[in-house]
């Protein structure tokens, strides 16, 4: 199974749907987040 970086626009619709108004620091967060599961997800 391949895994993909989680785009800026999945972030935003994501948000959207919940009614969440996120701030640039939260959605950089959640990109480096990601980055992290994924480079952990490689190693194993």
């Amino acid at each position: 199974m391949t895994l993909n970086p989680i785009l800026y626009s999945e972030i935003e619709v994501w948000a959207r749907l919940k009614g969440i108004c996120l701030s640039a620091w939260e959605v950089e967060t959640i990109k480096q987040l990601d980055l992290i599961f994924l480079n952990v997800h490689q190693e194993n």
